[in-house]
């Protein structure tokens, strides 16, 4: 009788330990996210880019942060799309939100493809204008040609 209840239960206790592993991994995952780490709806920012798009205010920022971003954009676009497959050449949406000091906090994407994984970093790294307000979202769109 010994040896069937530990054949039953040791089942039992290996789905309890690699439930334990899993939810250790993500309380670390949690604590050591940086900035940049997706945690916006992207309809939800997407929205507000639109929004601050479609004000004076944020047309003025959209050129300026177009303006600061042409010196290092264009070169990192290059290094991102260099032996793309079609998949990856894809149009893609960027998302960032840009806070009071010029450093992005947030950068979305959708689709997440090659391009866009490799200009992440660049964009979170880069100091942009300051924004008309603070946690203000901008929209990229790349488009690789």
């Amino acid at each position: 009788m010994t040896n069937k209840f530990a054949r039953l239960l040791a089942p039992i206790l290996c789905l309890t330990a690699l439930f334990c592993v899993v939810a250790l991994l993500e309380v670390f995952a949690a604590l050591g996210s940086s900035p940049g780490d997706q945690h916006t709806d992207f309809d939800a920012a997407l929205k507000a880019a639109e929004a601050n798009r479609a004000t004076t205010r944020g047309f003025l920022y959209d050129a300026a942060f177009t303006m600061k971003a042409a010196s290092w954009l264009g070169p990192a676009l290059y290094t991102c799309s260099r032996n793309l497959s079609r998949l990856d050449a894809r149009p893609v949406i960027m998302l960032v939100r840009v806070n009071p000091e010029g450093k992005a906090d947030e950068v979305l994407a959708r689709p997440l493809t090659r391009v866009a994984r490799c200009l992440r970093p660049r964009i979170l790294s880069a100091i942009h204008p300051k924004p008309p307000d603070p946690s203000w979202w901008i929209k990229l769109e790349v488009k690789i040609r």
